[in-house]
């Protein structure tokens, strides 16, 4: 039996995902069934990074087959009008924006993914919910969306954390907001305790997420309404690099949702010596 489990972890390290060891009643039976649980897991998770790949490469072709179109219209003269190589400039300019954007996450999800010790400081989570907030004013002035953040005159609730990381959670989960709330509704992105936790908390007026959707947002490259989130320029990366860090924080994520009505985030961070002030 014991040279069966060593076949098989030969197999494995050789990049065989298939192999399996008949368990039978022998005393080696719990060892060669966490084998085979560990095998299934990495095959499934080599599966995620295959699909996972060939997302970001779609992701990719598309702005850039858009690009090198209207690209060759300006270089080859098929832009004759002055209203066509504006178009042609324009759309270039979006599909640029759009390709930094998509690089921008997948920086930011490699640092999510890397394994190595967080840099922690005292960080004021309301002053971090102001600078995310003037951030994205005018993004949600544009949409029609009115932001707002912490009340005047609010206590710091400090904790223990990465700035950063606090700060690009806060921006993903914002501009999700955002996108998913139709003119005349409202974001609101706020710091509160919450018992012995921080928490920061970004709520919208928005459209909602269907129940059935919700065990999936954080995945990686899943958008919930595809067009809706291609249109404004998401790289269905943003939930997923929230739930990096908020790992990474050692944070605990809450998330409330009503179809037509609205979503809310709750991120909870354990704050030092349980003092959140």
């Amino acid at each position: 039996e014991a040279q069966v489990l060593a076949g098989q972890a030969e197999r494995v390290a050789g990049g065989d995902r298939d192999a399996r060891v008949e368990v039978d009643d022998g005393e080696l039976a719990r060892v060669a069934t966490s084998l085979n649980a560990m095998t299934e897991q990495l095959a499934d998770t080599e599966r995620r990074q295959r699909e996972f790949l060939a997302d970001v490469a779609h992701e990719l072709r598309t702005p850039i087959t858009a690009i090198t179109g209207f690209a060759s219209a300006l270089v080859d003269g098929a832009a004759r009008t002055d209203g066509d190589r504006r178009e042609a400039a324009e759309t270039i300019k979006e599909e640029s924006d759009r390709l930094c954007a998509l690089v921008s996450d997948l920086q930011a999800l490699t640092v999510a993914d890397l394994d190595q010790e967080i840099t922690r400081e005292p960080v004021d989570l309301v002053e971090c919910c102001r600078d995310v907030v003037h951030r994205l004013e005018r993004t949600a002035g544009e949409n029609g969306v009115l932001l707002r953040g912490p009340a005047d005159g609010q206590a710091p609730i400090v904790a223990e954390t990465n700035g950063a990381h606090v700060e690009t959670i806060l921006q993903n989960l914002a501009t999700n907001a955002i996108c998913a709330t139709p003119a005349g509704g409202t974001v609101r992105i706020i710091a509160a305790e919450a018992g012995r936790d921080a928490a920061l908390e970004v709520a919208d007026t928005g459209v909602g997420i269907p129940a059935d959707h919700l065990p999936r947002i954080f995945d990686r490259m899943y958008r919930v309404d595809t067009a809706r989130d291609r249109a404004s320029g998401g790289t269905g990366l943003g939930l997923a690099i929230v739930k990096g860090l908020a790992d990474a924080l050692g944070a605990r994520i809450e998330v409330q949702s009503t179809p037509g009505e609205g979503s809310t985030f709750r991120v909870l961070l354990t704050v030092a010596d349980g003092d959140a002030t």
